[in-house]
């Protein structure tokens, strides 16, 4: 099968050696998220399940979210090394 038999690749990619369209960074809108996300950006971590789970539990015997208390780990160790 020869270059110009094939058809063409899906977001406008191309074979080697022709040009490709840009592809467009997505951003996304605070519009539609809830207030709680507003200006705020994911951050992942694979941890045990062991940990997970004590995670959870505390969050819940705080009576707060498990972001919340992750956002408060980050900050004391922020705290603890920049001084």
């Amino acid at each position: 099968m020869s270059a110009t038999s094939r058809r063409p690749l899906p977001g406008g990619l191309h074979l080697a050696g022709q040009t490709t369209t840009p592809i467009r960074k997505l951003e996304a809108k605070a519009e539609g998220k809830p207030p709680s996300r507003a200006n705020k950006v994911q951050v992942g971590a694979f941890v045990s399940d062991e940990t997970r789970r004590k995670l959870k539990m505390l969050a819940i015997e705080q009576g707060r979210s498990v972001n919340d208390m992750i956002e408060e780990s980050f900050q004391m160790l922020f705290d603890k090394y920049t001084t």
